[in-house]
């Protein structure tokens, strides 16, 4: 298998629930379109980190969430708006930073943000799609462009601390820090 980036578009993973991620390879990336479910339901520029998150929600959960500019924004806007898409009603949800005293775990369609950086403006989303008591394991796109050969993109350690809190600690090559966690109320 690929141990090197893949062209754009190209199939890099397929997650515990069936969720494909395709590569968003810079140096082969045709002009920015717009990716849709049934040709009608909005999931963002294809194969960002944000569209990833929004098809897994659609498909798994029926949830979208508004548009954003930033990855980043994920967590430090002060409102995300999550609606069902099929009742319309608004999804509650809670914000966990990361390492804070009296976090809860990360669960599965839980949203992993990292904070944007001097060389990284963007900052990076991903969804946890299995957790367990030493990893979460994400799925995600526009990262780096590997193929999987697993039913994840990568696991982050878990790290209890004598505080009582949770910290995920994400030794990436981009040195982005994790700003926290969204996990939605369904």
């Amino acid at each position: 298998m690929a141990s090197f980036p893949v062209p754009f578009g190209e199939i890099i993973g397929i997650d515990y629930y069936g969720i494909n991620a395709y590569s968003c390879n810079m140096q082969t990336k045709r002009t920015p379109c717009m990716s849709f479910i049934h040709k009608t339901i909005f999931c963002g520029i294809k194969w960002q980190c944000v569209e990833y998150v929004r098809r897994w929600l659609i498909l798994v959960l029926n949830i979208t969430f508004q548009q954003l500019e930033m990855a980043y924004m994920m967590f430090s806007e002060p409102y995300i708006t999550f609606i069902n898409i099929i009742t319309e009603q608004h999804i509650p949800y809670m914000k966990y930073k990361n390492g804070v005293v009296g976090n809860l775990h990360p669960k599965p369609g839980s949203i992993i943000v990292w904070d944007k950086t001097r060389g990284y403006k963007t900052g990076h989303v991903a969804i946890v799609s299995k957790v367990t008591r030493k990893y979460i394991y994400i799925g995600e796109q526009n990262w780096d462009d590997i193929i999987w050969n697993k039913p994840y993109s990568r696991r982050i350690p878990i790290e209890y601390t004598s505080c009582n809190s949770i910290y995920l600690n994400d030794n990436n090559e981009f040195n982005l820090p994790i700003l926290g966690w969204l996990n939605l109320e369904i």
